[in-house]
């Protein structure tokens, strides 16, 4: 689908300029929405970056 295919790319790189280059021509040659796309991999690189900032968050605190 084609949520999974852009779910894909979240861990190409994490330059935000760079993602949003690759996304977009992705898109293009895929005939999707450019807009629509770029916007849906950055929001889950926000969220996939937030969760391994709370797991290394928790890890810390839990540290003996």
């Amino acid at each position: 689908t084609q949520a999974m295919c852009l779910s894909n790319l979240v861990r190409v790189s994490h330059h935000r300029k760079l993602l949003r280059y690759i996304v977009s021509s992705y898109a293009r040659l895929r005939g999707w929405s450019e807009t629509m796309c770029t916007e849906f991999v950055i929001t889950k690189l926000n969220q996939f970056e937030h969760r391994k900032a709370t797991q290394k968050r928790i890890k810390c605190f839990f540290k003996p």
